[in-house]
């Protein structure tokens, strides 16, 4: 099985910028957390599975690592790291990125795939996984997103994220 490198960059630089800046917008009459600069909000129309209300998210690198953090701009909204997988990358086919991509309505050229990162202690050491069955799609001319549920279940919930070299 062949494991994510956690050193693995992102797709379209563009779509992941640095840290927010100071302003606080408001999105549709919805209140977003304080440092989000309305040009790099993402908006999730249907919000994520098990977070419908949760519409509005920033994307910012975690400082020292590989991750991403995709964190809700509605107050005590969920967190997730999250990787970037290249356009190139095998883990999910090219027929599958294409038919995700049709079905939460986003063109496959702005597209970058995110695959969400959990983590475990096992003895002394933290391994990190990839849920490559329900990849996070960003369209990055448009920023919007949105989660599918690949209909695959040949892709594991738990694929091995390689330690940084």
């Amino acid at each position: 099985m062949t494991a994510i490198a956690a050193v693995a960059g992102p797709v379209t630089p563009h779509a992941f910028p640095p840290p927010a800046g100071p302003s606080a917008p408001e999105q549709d009459g919805h209140s977003a957390q304080a440092g989000a600069d309305p040009a790099r909000v993402l908006s999730f129309p249907a919000g994520l599975p098990g977070f419908p209300g949760c519409r509005y998210f920033g994307l910012e690198r975690v400082q020292g690592s590989s991750l991403l953090l995709l964190h809700s701009l509605d107050d005590a909204g969920p967190r997730f790291f999250v990787l970037p997988l290249a356009a190139a990358d095998s883990l999910i086919r090219p027929a599958d990125r294409l038919a995700a991509c049709r079905l939460a309505g986003l063109c496959h050229y702005d597209t970058d795939f995110l695959v969400i990162v959990t983590a475990r202690r096992s003895h002394a050491d933290l391994e990190l996984f990839a849920n490559l069955r329900a990849p996070v799609l960003i369209d990055t001319r448009r920023r919007f997103g949105a989660q599918v549920v690949l209909a695959d279940a040949a892709y594991p919930l738990r694929h091995p994220v390689a330690a940084a070299a």
